[in-house]
């Protein structure tokens, strides 16, 4: 019997996101605040991450760099509060109440070609 996905959904919170440490990685201009690796471990999507009293847009051009230097088509830009999913190929971050699947985000990308 499959089992039914339930919705996941993350709280980016700048204290815990510190604890991580400083293993960012770095573009010529930068440093990416999480890249996320396909299941073959290849840049597969860039998040940009604010402060929480800032608007998470104003990170767009920004991690249009990242992205682009990492070769990746997705962005998701946030200060822990909003989200916005961005396919690079297609217009404009739009809002989201909660992040995609890394599944959800290949077939995305498969269908839109």
């Amino acid at each position: 019997m499959q089992r039914k996905a339930r919705p996941l959904y993350v709280k980016l919170v700048e204290s815990r996101i510190d604890a991580l440490g400083k293993n960012f990685e770095k573009t010529g201009k930068g440093f990416i605040d999480f890249l996320l690796l396909d299941e073959k471990g290849f840049p597969f999507l860039v998040l940009e991450a604010k402060s929480e009293d800032k608007n998470p847009l104003v990170g767009k051009e920004q991690a249009r760099g990242y992205a682009k230097s990492q070769n990746c088509r997705f962005v998701i830009l946030s200060n822990g509060n909003l989200h916005y999913f961005w396919d690079l190929n297609h217009g404009n971050p739009h809002l989201i109440i909660r992040f995609h699947r890394p599944d959800s985000v290949a077939s995305y990308s498969f269908s839109d070609k």
